[in-house]
């Protein structure tokens, strides 16, 4: 069950990045309060890879590091302008020209760390993962107790290849604030890595207890299940999330080509008839009930579905 009941890949949050990176920007670019806004919600963060919504406003941020220290060195005062440029030129997808400024604002104040969560965010956006990990360690050098960049230091060491050392981060942001959504995602995630498979249903099966209706630790918890070959327990988890999320057709699918690799291609075919019932218009439903009938079962079942199903099917207009 390796390909996940033969769906299409799961497009996943990669949540570490998705719900931690733009948070992180978020709280270095719009400073609009003394107090950055960690800890958000997952709902409140986008998607990986997007630029930062929201109220990200050059004067706004260069307001707020006013407001926190109003007795700057000229050296500061530097340092803040070229930061506010970088701003400017990250929003504008400069990405190299806003690591150089993030640069020139590093080295004029060393203390300064909002030059170097943007700069580590441009490494990502320019593909270098380990640039923006070295960037980013020296951030915690900086903010030794900040665990959204310790989750996110643990999703640039699985970018990197480097699972254990994630799971030796994940083990310090666990102590700090104890198994959490966000550090049981990455834990999860990280797990998966590793293909470790057991551990990583423990950690999805306790995430699941905190949130049911988190739709996304659901399909993980899926694909965890599909690897150790418990396929009786991801139909379960699938007609859960089918019931949480009524309007998708693809939870649906993914029970029909589920049951076509366990073999049972009399209950995909009817599982797909209903999908063409609940969706006619979509062509994907179409296309696999298709599929089952003319290759996806037993030589002894397809003739009858084929003359019967398909037949009344074609003759109802659907």
């Amino acid at each position: 069950m390796d390909s996940l009941a033969g769906g299409p890949e799961m497009v996943r949050r990669s949540w570490s990045f998705g719900l931690l990176w733009v948070g992180l920007l978020a709280s270095s670019l719009s400073a609009q309060t003394s107090s950055p806004q960690t800890n958000r919600s997952r709902d409140e963060r986008k998607v990986p890879g997007s630029s930062p919504s929201g109220p990200i406003e050059t004067s706004k941020a260069t307001r707020g590091d006013a407001r926190e220290a109003p007795d700057y060195s000229p050296e500061q005062l530097e340092a803040r302008t070229a930061y506010s440029q970088a701003v400017q030129q990250y929003q504008k997808k400069q990405y190299q020209k806003a690591s150089e400024l993030c640069d020139e604002a590093h080295q004029l104040d060393r203390r300064y760390d909002k030059p170097l969560i943007l700069w580590s965010a441009c490494a990502c956006e320019l593909g270098d993962e380990s640039k923006a990990e070295q960037i980013l360690l020296r951030v915690l050098a900086l903010r030794p107790n900040d665990t959204d960049l310790m989750l996110h230091l643990a999703y640039l060491e699985r970018r990197l290849k480097r699972p254990d050392a994630a799971l030796d981060v994940l083990r310090i942001a666990e102590k700090k604030v104890g198994r959490t959504s966000a550090v049981l995602t990455s834990l999860a995630e990280t797990l998966m890595a590793k293909e470790s498979w057991e551990d990583a249903e423990v950690a999805l099966v306790e995430l699941k207890k905190l949130d049911p209706k988190d739709l996304e630790a659901r399909r993980l918890l899926v694909e965890v299940l599909c690897k150790r070959e418990l396929a009786d327990r991801a139909l379960i988890e699938l007609r859960e999330i089918a019931c949480l999320d009524k309007g998708n057709s693809s939870h649906g699918l993914r029970i029909a080509r589920l049951l076509l690799q366990e073999g049972e291609g009399e209950a995909a075919a009817r599982e797909t008839e209903a999908l063409c019932r609940r969706f006619p218009a979509d062509k994907e439903v179409r296309r696999l009930l298709v599929q089952i009938y003319s290759s996806q079962v037993p030589d002894t079942q397809r003739l009858g579905l084929h003359e019967t199903r398909l037949k009344d099917l074609e003759g109802s207009g659907r």
